[in-house]
């Protein structure tokens, strides 16, 4: 990590001197990160327009600048002759523009907001004869988006406001028009089984949400999202995320569906999300976010088993924190040009669905019944523990007439070395004598005292099975992030 990059004044003191090397120090490590290869980055913005005077005259020469309301960055440019001026791949963010020249009246632009990706333009500037110590102040309502591309946006001020069930900004994709969750659990594959095994946001995963959403009838896989223009997709598959997009650390998230420039790669649809970063202040908060069993519902797939809910809980602490580098007692970053953000947060998940739902969770089995564990072996009972035979399979008719699927030959035989082995009769005997013959101590001791007893009736309603349970796991991940932005000119910036 980048820690303390700028320093003072040139002239070198003792403290200054600290300064100094640290400066050195951010200089080599940036050279060095000038060096790897780039991938472009669509998190930036361009603002452009036109000066004109009070007739409509293009004024060439007029000095234009942006001020970023958080960080404090300031971009400068000159109108050219035509009396155009462009502000290329500038943050996305809140801004104000100030627009100088000699013997017209200062011109401010306020509430000024650039969404990631967007390309504005600034019309009607008009400014007027008199002196600079005047300001004409406009509100920005005349700003207009310049392109054809076809995208939502889901604004900071929406993540706060909207309830999500886990912490991962892909969730919120479900209230976009067009956007919808893929069914089943091989939804990739095409398989569209009410299996409820689709994506689940409130059991927090690495994964995240690509691959869970089709926008505007694409495939799934036609879904690419990007943080801070870093490609998501796992390279081994492209049809899951390396992690998911944490909502407190998140300023805004973008999703172009459609008529977006060359310059997006992949897609058909891309989500841009923007992470939040420092600012000439310091700011942060500490939370935590928690969910417990109770307000739970019973999954669907669970009541017709008899699996209750299961006593689940969810407990998320986190933390942010950012602002400009400072080190104490020295002159270090005193114009603030460097600053800093970093977020962190516990995923705490106990007795959660394993494999992430209640179909995939709930684990049948055959189990002995409560007198097939006292010795009784016999056909009658045997004719209460299987599941008659269905058409289509082989049969075994067991002494009492009962005929059960050859698949029970392992139950319904009693083995025999060099041969298939003889029917399990008892001849009526429910005693142990029944059992000791076939069984030695230990066997009888797993029966007993390991196999679980029938908890659902058996029988073809059920799969064949007489025992059913929830296997739960508990998760616990942790997600961490840092930035770090250090503009050393107007016109440069890391």
């Amino acid at each position: 990590m980048l820690q303390s990059k700028q320093a003072g004044a040139a002239a070198v003191t003792p403290k200054k001197k600290i300064g100094q090397s640290l400066l050195r120090g951010c200089v080599a490590i940036l050279l060095l990160a000038a060096t790897l290869p780039v991938v472009a980055q669509v998190v930036t913005a361009t603002l452009s327009g036109s000066v004109a005077d009070s007739t409509g005259a293009l004024i060439p020469g007029a000095t234009v600048s942006v001020h970023n309301l958080k960080n404090g960055f300031d971009r400068t440019v000159t109108s050219n002759s035509a009396g155009l001026f462009t502000f290329a791949a500038i943050d996305s963010g809140d801004y104000q523009l100030t627009i100088h020249f000699e013997g017209f009246e200062s011109y401010l632009v306020k509430d000024i907001h650039l969404d990631p990706g967007d390309t504005r333009t600034l019309n009607d500037i008009h400014l007027i004869v008199g002196t600079a110590n005047t300001t004409v102040t406009v509100e920005a309502s005349e700003t207009s988006l310049d392109t054809g591309e076809r995208s939502a946006l889901i604004t900071e001020q929406t993540l706060k406001k909207l309830s999500t069930e886990g912490r991962d900004v892909g969730e919120l994709l479900k209230i976009l028009p067009g956007s919808a969750i893929a069914a089943g659990q091989n939804a990739q594959q095409g398989s569209l089984g009410a299996s409820n095994t689709a994506y689940d946001p409130g059991n927090t995963s690495p994964g995240g949400a690509l691959g869970q959403f089709s926008v505007n009838g694409s495939p799934t896989n036609g879904v690419s999202i990007r943080s801070d223009g870093a490609n998501l997709a796992d390279p081994a598959s492209f049809s899951s995320s390396t992690q998911n997009i944490n909502t407190e650390s998140t300023a805004e998230v973008k999703v172009q569906q459609s008529n977006f420039g060359a310059d997006t790669a992949n897609g058909p649809v891309v989500i841009d999300a923007v992470g939040k970063s420092g600012g000439i202040a310091f700011h942060g908060s500490l939370y935590t976010f928690a969910r417990t069993y109770q307000l739970n519902s019973t999954d669907a797939f669970a009541a017709p088993l008899n699996q209750r809910k299961p006593p689940d809980r969810y407990i998320y602490p986190g933390g942010t924190l950012g602002g400009p580098v400072l080190i104490p007692g020295t002159d270090f970053n005193h114009d603030r040009h460097l600053t800093f953000f970093i977020s962190a947060e516990d995923y705490a998940q106990r007795n959660t669905y394993a494999y992430g739902s209640a179909a995939s969770a709930i684990a049948s089995a055959l189990v002995p019944t409560a007198n097939m564990r006292k010795g009784d072996l016999s056909a009658n009972e045997i004719s209460k523990y299987l599941p008659p035979a269905t058409s289509g399979c082989p049969t075994i008719t067991l002494p009492n007439g009962y005929k059960v699927c050859a698949t029970y030959a392992n139950v319904a035989y009693v083995p025999q070395a060099g041969a298939q082995g003889e029917l399990v009769n008892c001849n009526g005997n429910t005693g142990n004598d029944c059992l000791s013959p076939y069984l030695d101590p230990g066997a009888s001791a797993i029966i007993n005292n390991i196999l679980p007893l029938p908890n659902v009736p058996g029988g073809q309603n059920t799969g064949g099975f007489n025992y059913s349970t929830t296997n739960l796991t508990n998760n616990d991940f942790y997600q961490t992030r840092g930035r770090l932005d250090f503009a050393p000119t107007d016109r440069s910036k890391f």
